[in-house]
């Protein structure tokens, strides 16, 4: 719960204007957000390479995010731009979450692993 709370704050941050942008870094007064458009192979929905990464100090330490786009897969018959984020903490409070998502949005998977890869829980959504 505490690191949904963490990246929401970020994200809040990054979108109700308490950030200052420099080209493709965004600096905030907890540490500093970088993004890249991908230069890889890929539909422009799904452009493999793309990523955000975001760190912040606590006083709890030194947190980071990354989110990194792979490009399009097949998944469950379906075809789909796999993305992954990885949050690293202090100590053992780190995890991943693989995102599998269709291009009109109406399917998509979550998985979430801890530090060791372990599967913590995964939900799929299928709007028709």
């Amino acid at each position: 719960m505490k690191k949904l709370i963490i990246l929401s704050i970020i994200a809040v941050m990054i979108f109700s204007g308490c950030t200052e942008k420099t080209g493709n870094e965004i600096q905030t007064n907890d540490g500093k957000s970088t993004v890249s458009e991908g230069t890889g192979v890929g539909a422009e929905w799904c452009k493999a390479g793309t990523s955000t990464t975001s760190t912040s100090n606590t006083a709890e330490g030194q947190s980071s995010t990354t989110f990194v786009i792979k490009g399009i897969t097949t998944y469950k018959g379906r075809q789909v731009c796999e993305a992954e984020t990885k949050y690293t903490g202090t100590g053992s409070d780190s995890f991943s979450t693989t995102y599998l998502y269709s291009q009109d949005e109406k399917y998509g998977v979550w998985i979430m692993k801890d530090a060791s890869g372990n599967v913590i829980s995964e939900n799929e959504v299928n709007n028709p």
